[in-house]
C-alpha cells in the first residue's frame, strides 16, 4: 500500500479472485504444458545466472573497496604480539592488552596465541599487531663493530651536560654569590 498506493495484485490475490469468480481464469496456457514448464525453468536458470554474476560482482566491488587501504598481516610461531581485547568496561571498550606469544597458526589469519597469564586463546588477525622492543642503549654501534664502517661519534662535553649551565648569569645578580651557588645546584641535582 505504502509503495503503489494501492493493494499490490500478488499471487494469493489473482488466486482469491478465481475462487470467487471475480475474475476469469481461462485453463488456457497457450502452449502444451511440457514445453510452457520446459520454458519457465530455462527463465529461472536464465535469471538465475544472471543474479548469481550479478551478486558476484557486486561482491567483488564490495571487497575491493573494503580491502582498499588494509594490508596483509602474516604471523609466525614464537612472534610477539599485542592483542585488541575487550576492557573491563565492556564490548565497547577495547584496548591492546600486553605481549603474547603467537602459539600455533589455525589457518592463514588465525591464531592461537598465549596471553602470558596461562590463557591461549583465538585471535584473528585483524585483532593482533606485532610487537617491537624499545631499545633501552643509546649505545646501538659498538667501538668494535666494524659492520657499519667508520661511524663518528660527536664529542660530548660533560659541562654541557648539566642544566644549570643553561641559566643566565645576569638573572641571578640580585643574589650574593653563596646563594648563586646553592641555586645552580638544584636543577643539577635533581635532573
Amino acid at each position: 500500500m505504502l509503495v503503489y498506493g494501492r493493494l499490490p495484485r500478488g499471487p494469493l490475490a489473482v488466486l482469491k479472485e478465481s475462487w470467487t469468480d471475480q475474475r476469469g481464469v481461462s485453463a488456457d496456457l497457450g502452449k502444451p504444458v511440457d514445453s510452457y514448464m520446459t520454458d519457465l525453468r530455462a527463465r529461472l536458470k536464465r535469471s538465475a545466472d544472471w543474479a548469481e554474476l550479478h551478486a558476484r560482482h557486486g561482491q567483488e566491488v564490495y571487497t575491493h573497496n573494503h580491502n582498499l587501504r588494509s594490508r596483509d598481516k602474516r604471523f609466525d610461531d614464537g612472534d610477539k604480539v599485542i592483542v585488541l581485547d575487550d576492557d573491563a568496561a565492556g564490548k565497547l571498550c577495547k584496548r591492546w592488552q600486553g605481549r603474547a606469544t603467537v602459539v600455533r597458526i589455525k589457518s592463514p589469519y588465525s591464531y592461537l596465541v598465549d596471553t602470558g597469564d596461562g590463557r591461549v586463546r583465538h585471535a584473528h588477525a585483524n585483532k593482533m599487531r606485532k610487537f617491537y622492543v624499545r631499545v633501552q642503549s643509546c649505545n646501538i654501534i659498538g667501538k668494535n663493530d666494524v659492520d657499519f664502517g667508520r661511524v663518528l661519534v660527536p664529542a660530548i662535553d660533560e659541562s654541557d651536560m648539566l642544566p644549570s649551565v643553561n641559566v643566565g648569569r645576569s638573572k641571578m645578580e640580585h643574589f650574593d654569590p653563596e646563594q648563586q651557588g646553592e641555586f645552580l645546584a638544584l636543577p643539577d641535582e635533581f635532573c
